[in-house]
């Protein structure tokens, strides 16, 4: 073994474990092998929908496509970048890391290729891998929008085998075989891109860049303290959204009006239901109908999930917690936001009641239960606080998984519902009611529990809030 490669092996084991801890890198492998058994073993005897597979599939491109960049921690700077090292073989260290960081993301979206490709999936699988670590750094020095056109563009040909378009990455879903080749191809150049910016990228962090921005002012002075935090909900939301890319836990911060927020909401609710009468598949024994409700359903989960992740971490604990006390502050800050949440989520919800799809219409509409529990249960065991610009680095471990078993309860509960609907579909509105009601028993318990607060204040306090 040469002296380079060998150096460039212990460079990217340092990088790997400085990002990842090995209980972590070992559960994870477990889990995802029985996740791989799971999938598969459910769906033996029964065919996954083509709009489910490929639609998952397309997510992990498309989520490249926007979140392009580069991130380097502190750490990077202050001891990894003076090291006598080449500057290409730190870049190249990073980019194997980000194969790893992507492919831990992308290895849950490969099991539908495996399913249904067989043992041909997993070439799928590797490519998409490659793919998406290799789109995050080709496109990271572009603008987003030209990081949204071509997300969009790359969105739409990847879904157009739903249209039966055969000259797409993913028409080996529909029977054309010729589609490895494009994949490959497609994946080979991407490769060749982010090879090629590896020396152009500058080697200052991308993050935390200081940027202007208008202040809207918003009068308290009157009503309620509910009024007054529901005032802040329904003008604004803040969102964070943990990102991983080359390795690097980081977040994504922003605010959006609730304004813009219903338009946008309304504008792909509508056209949700004009894809779905044009197509003529709406009906609950369709199972490119029923791939489809499974689609818009994850989605929105993972956007209750992003809603409920980025709770209280721009909250200042000593005003808010100090003046109102936790179980009062948190129960107005959770209502109110779970009432702009209820509000962006409403187009879904009479989309769904109009195409006779009352499951899924419920589920919609309980949502904000959902999102009270999730960010309890974040509250309670991992809160972070986003003080300035620069949003901390977090290191994963072991202990992080147990977050997602406590956040899968209803997660499973929708899925459940949603294969009731698709075994009985007769029963539609009565699943949908019950889902409902499950979901408000979830959600409903933590606004009136007092000591819980009082301990997750507690767990604030020991990670840092101020």
């Amino acid at each position: 073994m040469s002296v380079s490669l060998r150096r460039e092996l212990v460079l990217f084991k340092l990088l790997l474990f400085s990002r990842f801890t090995k209980p972590f890198l070992a559960f994870y492998l477990i889990l995802v092998i029985s996740y791989y058994f799971l999938i598969i073993g459910a769906s033996h005897g029964a065919e996954v929908p083509l709009s489910s597979t490929v639609g998952l599939l397309t997510v992990p491109v498309v989520v490249s496509s926007l979140l392009s960049r580069v991130f380097f921690t502190k750490s990077d700077v202050d001891f990894l970048f003076p090291l006598p090292l080449d500057r290409k073989e730190i870049l190249v260290g990073l980019y194997l890391v980000s194969i790893v960081a992507n492919g831990l993301f992308s290895l849950y979206f490969g099991a539908f290729a495996v399913d249904a490709l067989g043992p041909a999936g997993f070439a799928v699988l590797i490519a998409l891998v490659l793919l998406t670590s290799s789109m995050s750094i080709a496109l990271a020095a572009m603008k987003l929008r030209k990081r949204l056109l071509i997300a969009t563009i790359i969105g739409v040909w990847f879904l157009s085998p739903l249209f039966g378009f055969p000259f797409s990455p993913y028409s080996m879903f529909i029977g054309y075989n010729f589609a490895y080749a494009l994949l490959a191809l497609l994946t080979a150049l991407f490769v060749f891109l982010s090879v090629k910016n590896l020396n152009e990228l500058e080697l200052l962090s991308v993050q935390g860049q200081t940027q202007s921005s208008k202040v809207k002012e918003i009068s308290f002075s009157s009503g309620t303290p509910f009024v007054a935090v529901l005032k802040r909900s329904l003008s604004f939301l803040e969102l964070a959204a943990r990102v991983n890319y080359m390795g690097v836990s980081t977040f994504k911060t922003f605010r959006i009006n609730v304004k813009y927020l219903l338009i946008a909401s309304t504008l792909i609710s509508v056209v949700y239901y004009l894809i779905v009468v044009h197509l003529g598949i709406n009906g609950a024994l369709n199972d490119h109908f029923f791939g489809l409700t499974f689609l818009l359903t994850f989605l929105l989960i993972y956007v209750t999930l992003i809603f409920a992740q980025s709770s209280f971490m721009f909250e200042p604990l000593w005003l808010s917690f100090g003046i109102l006390g936790p179980l009062r502050y948190a129960r107005y800050y959770m209502l109110s936001r779970a009432i702009s949440l209820e509000i962006a989520l409403a187009p879904f919800s009479v989309v769904n009641a109009l195409l006779g799809d009352y499951t899924v219409a419920f589920l919609v509409s309980g949502m904000p239960f959902i999102y009270v529990y999730m960010a309890s249960v974040i509250a309670s065991l991992n809160p972070i606080q986003i003080k300035d610009e620069n949003a901390p680095v977090v290191r994963f471990s072991a202990t992080q998984f147990l977050i997602p078993l406590l956040l899968a309860p209803p997660l499973l509960l929708d899925y459940f519902s949603l294969f009731a609907m698709l075994a009985d579909p007769s029963a539609q509105l009565y699943i949908g009611v019950v889902s409902f009601l499950i979901q408000m028993g979830l959600g409903l318990p933590f606004l009136f529990w007092k000591k819980f607060w009082e301990k997750a204040q507690e767990k604030m306090l020991s990670n840092n809030f101020v």
